[in-house]
């Protein structure tokens, strides 16, 4: 089943290609912008070797993925399908700050990401 994304996600939205192997600095995915949030509606990550690769909106750890392509502590990726309001819910967090990607280790991680902007 095809699911098309609705324009008003797009309008303040887009895709990101994500193609890292720097640790432990924060990857900047999204750049903050005033008033606004971004959240990742739907995501696709492959790492060469394990890896955990966490999400923050600021300071505030989002989601968190260990993946493994041998297998050992996780998955060698991970796929999260389209949802509209998100992949994430979390009380408290302060609109405009940036959307970041952090790697427990210099991994080569691969992927993309869509995402858009909202204002709660």
């Amino acid at each position: 089943m095809q699911m098309s994304i609705p324009s008003r996600y797009l309008e303040q939205g887009g895709t990101k290609k994500l193609d890292y192997a720097t640790s432990p600095a924060a990857l900047t995915v999204v750049p903050a912008q005033a008033g606004r949030l971004a959240k990742i509606l739907k995501m696709e990550l492959h790492c060469e070797a394990a890896v955990t690769v966490t999400f923050k909106h600021g300071a505030i750890e989002l989601i968190r993925f260990k993946l493994d392509p041998a297998g050992t502590t996780g998955p060698a990726g991970v796929v999260l399908p389209f949802d509209g309001d998100g992949w994430y819910h979390v009380d408290g967090l302060a609109l405009g700050a940036a959307l970041t990607m952090e790697l427990s280790a210099a991994v080569q991680v691969r992927g993309w990401l869509r995402w858009m902007r909202d204002a709660s």
